[in-house]
């Protein structure tokens, strides 16, 4: 198996000196990633595949510098967390229930292929990506997974010091959701922002008098890729022409790419 090299901690392991750095961990693949199974409330494990980018994002990040571990009370986040905190014996691991999944409703356990052919109306509403809010019978709103999971990371936020790196470990729906809000875009684009699973993503944020400040700096980079770590997309933040350096942009748009995310300014008078 390929050693995998650790990142380089100025990427990932320092905040800007107004900021905490949270590191944004989607959980590894489960043992029903391969079948596409619907699991939102559901609890499923890691599989093999899962377990392994777990143990290779936690070698990639040895170099970072993390204060704690915070994960979604599931077993599919629980278990990636636990090897990232085997990696920091200094860091706490603590969960936090408002990073669960989004409940699927009464979707939990099918695949795609046979949701889609018994709901087809369902589906068409859920992928639309103009769609504002939704949620499929029995299940959570967008809205209200969305709103926990920025009140969760509001309270981490205020819970480390300035300067503190601390890891996030959630799942695909809720990262894709709050993407899509921080960048300014209808919930029903989360889906354009989902990280892949055993992915991490580095963003500086601080609390703000309009609530929790987020920016994207380096987004969904797989730690597990054909037995060994490659980076599929890392975006370096640029900031605008003119403006100084420790001044927080006009505002920030993340936006998929043919290989992943990407990050790119947006221009006020575009």
């Amino acid at each position: 198996m390929t050693a995998v090299e650790p990142c380089d901690s100025r990427e990932y392991g320092k905040a800007r000196p107004s900021h905490v750095r949270l590191l944004l961990i989607r959980h590894g693949a489960t043992t029903g990633s391969a079948r596409h199974v619907l699991a939102g409330r559901t609890d499923v494990d890691l599989s093999p595949v899962g377990r392994r980018q777990a143990r290779e994002l936690a070698a990639y990040l040895t170099a970072c510098p993390v204060a704690a571990v915070y994960s979604s009370p599931q077993k599919r986040a629980h278990q990636t967390a636990r090897a990232l905190a085997a990696r920091f014996p200094l860091a706490r691991l603590i969960l936090c229930p408002d990073l669960r999944e989004v409940d699927l409703g009464m979707l939990e356990g099918y695949t795609a292929g046979d949701a889609w052919r018994r709901w087809p109306d369902l589906f068409r509403t859920a992928l639309d990506p103009a769609t504002g809010d939704f949620a499929f019978p029995d299940g959570e709103s967008w809205s209200a997974a969305e709103g926990r999971a920025r009140r969760a990371l509001s309270a981490i936020v205020q819970a480390h010091r300035v300067g503190d790196t601390v890891a996030v470990v959630t799942h695909g729906a809720i990262l894709g959701l709050l993407f899509a809000h921080f960048s300014g875009e209808p919930r029903g684009s989360w889906r354009r922002y989902q990280p892949r699973h055993g992915s991490v993503s580095s963003a500086a944020a601080r609390m703000r008098e309009s609530g929790l400040w987020l920016l994207p700096v380096s987004l969904d980079v797989s730690a597990f890729f054909t037995r060994r770590l490659q980076t599929a997309v890392i975006l370096r933040k640029a900031m605008p022409p003119g403006q100084a350096a420790d001044r927080e942009p006009r505002a920030w748009r993340v936006r998929p790419t043919g290989r992943g995310l990407g990050l790119m300014a947006r221009d006020d008078h575009a």
